[in-house]
């Protein structure tokens, strides 16, 4: 939060209050008192705002009867501080201004630099970063002129505040830094407090969480030091965001209740919307939703009341996902539409002000022209004038030149002459004048007609835009439940898919050491693997159907029952029958014929009888396959073995002069088995270079000497590395298993 003048001070605040009352009872100039009305009322807006309101309010008064410049000046500025607070920008705004025009009038370049800062602060507030930063760089320039080194580094923070605020973290660390050393070398702890915390923030959002929890220890003890409730809150409340941001909870929830007591005794409803907004996304975390949705309810109340729509549109959107948490779809979709329209006012709110300074400059240019065509009415009338007095004036001349007939006709003829072409020139330049108005009035007409038309323009333009936003929001809300519809339904298919699966204790009892990396594409998915052990043998199964998402996902619950049907009911246990007679069985089911490949699948099948834990003996696999391979890798090797299968699908009419066939494998025990998906190796990187069956061999040499679980770590991570800036293309599927 941007910094004012007030912080940094030391003083206690009763002493403080005690001696300006003092001073108000002993100072007889009135311009005195207003300056300490001023004091005292910027003493209480912290700790009593009604009080902060009412002696701002006599300071305004006092020096509204004085009409002394300055005293106006700084009852303006008071009553901007107190305003903000109230959380009242705009208001506050027109006295900052009032007292900056003053202040600019009077010289008074001491004074300058502040109300330069505390309408920055006011237009910060109200999310208008360019006229912020606008205005902190004037009082930054203010300050340097005057050399306020403490006031410089007070703006230096608010400009890294802002900064912060757009997520620009590398020029809000370095201003953050550049106020640190300023107020270190002024050993100004209130503002040092300040720039921990914000440091603070800052590096818990580059996920420096170490730096930020060393920054806000530090900030804390100063702020104790100093004994200033607002600073404890503060940095309280950033401390529960770090450990929320570490997953650490009961120590966020023990700042953040610090902070959100400590913000109640204060009643700076700002920041209790802030406190009460962090205590239930900490609750939320902890899956407490009656305290999450008593927190978040009351901050959003309280946000309402002083009207804070960007803290009202947040709290909707975590509102909805409680609700959402809890399965209450209808209140989340109410609670995300009061989202949206909160966002889309402020949108129109925007075009809003764009129109209305398009008006202004209309009416502008209207009144100008009425003014240009007054000018000319009045200049013709001045023309008028002069006319009239020539004509008199050559009719006293007529008067003169009889009273002076004596001295001759030659005389007389001379003047006659001259008054004639004075006459003539005077008509010329006044017909000109009149031709020239004539055409400047035509000029004027045009100009107005296309204002008039651009007006009538920009309403069309006006009525059309609201017409389609109307149309936009009906689409999105509509699109917006048929999505949640969607979702819900995929959802739903996704646990009856993971139910279909081995589940992962039957997989230990029967498989000992083993680990499955499963990633789907779109939520449910194609890729499927079946267990079964029957007469003393284990037979486990990867199967890859045509096709990711709901399709896939069909097609690998016909998998399932088929191979059900083929090992369990029709006795079979040999990978080669496995895979002839499931070909069958999804050839007859899916009614395929011709020479169709649609609706195939590859698959690849192990089998072996497990022997006694302490036994030497080597172990028998045996593989069967469609178009997937098997390897392996035996324990004193330092190479994989890579088995290939019969080159054609299940299900599918392409090579069909090929049998599926099998292989039997001596194996010593500890040999570790991999079974996969072609998802894995097809995979691109932003390159588009695939990872490959070479890279996916060097990865598993690399880590085979690991424990299962970390083998399947390593794997997540060699993948989430090579998918880095692109999107996952299949689903993907690899089973290691230590025989």
């Amino acid at each position: 939060m941007p910094a004012t003048a007030q912080e940094g001070k030391n003083t206690t605040k009763d002493a403080k209050l005690d001696s300006l009352q003092t001073l108000l009872k002993q100072t007889s100039s009135d311009t005195g008192k207003v300056i300490v009305l001023a004091q005292i009322a910027t003493q209480y807006k912290k700790k009593d705002l009604k009080k902060a309101v009412e002696y701002a309010e006599k300071a305004y008064e006092l020096a509204q009867k004085t009409k002394s410049l300055i005293s106006i000046a700084i009852s303006h500025r008071v009553l901007g501080n107190v305003c903000e607070t109230q959380s009242n920008p705009q208001i506050a705004i027109g006295h900052y201004k009032e007292a900056i025009r003053i202040f600019d009038e009077l010289g008074k370049k001491n004074l300058l630099h502040e109300a330069y800062n505390e309408i920055a602060i006011a237009y910060y507030n109200q999310n208008l970063s360019e006229k912020a930063l606008e205005y902190f760089l004037k009082a930054l320039k203010h300050a340097h002129k005057i050399n306020k080194k403490d006031t410089e580094a007070r703006i230096l923070n608010n400009i890294a505040s802002l900064y912060a605020r757009e997520d620009d973290t590398e020029n809000a660390e370095k201003y953050f830094l550049q106020a640190l050393k300023i107020n270190r070398d002024n050993n100004n702890y209130s503002l040092i407090a300040s720039n921990l915390n914000n440091l603070g923030n800052i590096y818990k959002n580059q996920k420096k969480h170490k730096e930020a929890i060393a920054s806000l220890e530090e900030m804390l003890s100063l702020a104790d030091k100093i004994k200033d409730p607002t600073k404890i809150s503060t940095g309280m409340g950033t401390m529960a965001n770090v450990y929320r941001d570490m997953k650490e909870y009961d120590k966020a929830l023990k700042y953040a209740k610090s902070s959100y007591e400590i913000r109640l005794k204060v009643n700076n409803k700002r920041e209790m919307v802030s406190a009460m907004s962090e205590l239930g996304r900490i609750y939320l975390a902890l899956n407490d939703f009656p305290n999450t949705e008593k927190y978040l309810k009351a901050a959003l109340a309280l946000a309402l009341q002083i009207k804070s729509a960007n803290s009202s549109q947040i709290i909707y959107s975590y509102l909805a996902d409680v609700s959402a948490k809890q399965g209450l779809y209808q209140e989340a979709f109410e609670y995300q539409n009061k989202f949206l329209f909160l966002r889309d006012s402020l949108f129109t709110n925007e075009k809003s002000m764009q129109i209305i300074k398009m008006k202004t400059i209309y009416e502008s240019e209207a009144k100008e022209a009425e003014n240009q065509k007054l000018r000319q009415k009045n200049a013709l009338a001045e023309a008028q004038s002069a006319k009239s007095n020539a004509q008199s004036a050559r009719f006293f001349a007529i008067l003169i030149a009889i009273a002076i007939a004596l001295l001759g006709m030659v005389a007389i003829a001379v003047i006659l002459y001259r008054n004639k072409e004075h006459k003539h020139q005077l008509n010329n330049k006044l017909t000109e004048q009149k031709t020239e108005i004539q055409t400047q009035n035509e000029e004027l007409l045009q100009q107005q007609e296309e204002i008039i038309a651009q007006r009538d323009y920009i309403e069309t333009q006006n009525t059309e835009l609201r017409s389609q936003k109307q149309v936009l929001e009906e689409s999105k809300e509509l699109l917006e439940m048929r999505k949640s519809v969607i979702e819900s339904s995929i959802q739903v298919a996704l646990q009856i898919q993971t139910a279909m699966l081995p589940y992962p204790m039957r997989m230990k009892d029967t498989l000992g050491e083993f680990f499955v990396l499963n990633k789907p594409k779109d939520i449910v998915s194609g890729d499927y693997y079946w267990l079964q052990k029957t007469n003393g043998k284990i037979i486990l199964a990867v199967v890859d159907c045509v096709g990711h998402g709901v399709p896939g996902a069909l097609m690998s619950m016909i998998a399932h029952a088929f191979l059900d049907k083929v090992v369990v009911l029709q006795g079979f246990d040999q990978p080669a029958d496995i895979l002839l007679h499931l070909h069958e069985e999804v050839k007859f089911a899916l009614q395929m014929n011709g020479d169709s490949s649609q609706g195939g699948m590859d698959m690849a099948v192990v089998t072996w009888t497990p022997t006694e834990t302490n036994s030497k003996e080597p172990i028998n696999i045996t593989f069967g396959a469609a178009k997937r391979p098997l390897l392996l890798k035996r324990p004193q090797s330092t190479e994989i073995e890579e088995i290939s299968g019969t080159r054609r699908s299940v299900g599918g009419e392409i090579n069909l002069a090929l049998s599926f066939t099998q292989e039997t494998i001596a194996i010593e025990k500890d040999t570790i088995l991999y079974l996969f998906s072609d998802g894995i190796t097809d995979q691109n990187d932003v390159k588009r270079a695939r990872v490959g069956t070479a890279k996916l061999k060097a990865s598993l040499l690399q880590y085979a000497d690991k424990d299962m679980e970390a083998q399947k770590i390593a794997l997540q991570e060699m993948l989430k590395q090579h998918m880095q800036n692109t999107y996952q293309r299949d689903d993907i599927l690899l089973i290691g298993v230590k025989v």
